[in-house]
């Protein structure tokens, strides 16, 4: 007795939703310029933080006695930065706190930049979006 192939065919009717952006990267997020490297590790896109915001980063690159600082800044999406901070950084695995009272509550853009040896790096750049919470629990580094 012979058997005869079955076929299927299953007609997927067209998608009616609206196309979304893209989700933001995930981390770690990496830029290098200049001899410099910059790993962000957190906080990620989408996070709910805090009024203080808590960095984990690696550093690396740089002169024989480098110094480095982050320039961290909030943004309301879109908008102007509300506040700015320039936070002393070491290089090699760290953290760094930028304390930002009066910022509003809800919906940001995180901007962390490099500054190395007294120039702003312009290729060392991240923009993360994130929620400002007056709960959020702290980042923790590992």
């Amino acid at each position: 007795m012979r058997h005869s192939a079955v076929t299927t065919t299953n007609t997927v009717p067209p998608s009616t939703r609206t196309s979304t952006p893209p989700p933001p990267a995930a981390l770690p997020l990496v830029a290098e310029s200049d001899g410099w490297r910059l790993v962000l590790i957190s906080p990620s896109p989408g996070a709910t933080v805090g009024r203080t915001v808590r960095l984990c980063f690696e550093l690396s690159g740089g002169t024989r006695e480098p110094v480095a600082a982050l320039i961290v800044s909030l943004r309301r999406a879109g908008g102007e930065p509300v506040a700015s901070k320039a936070v002393d950084t070491p290089v090699g695995r760290g953290s760094a706190r930028a304390t930002f009272p009066d910022v509003p509550l809800g919906p940001a853009s995180l901007e962390v930049q490099l500054q190395a040896d007294g120039r702003v790096l312009g290729g060392v750049r991240f923009i993360v979006p994130v929620v400002i919470g007056l709960d959020a629990p702290a980042e923790t580094c590992s």
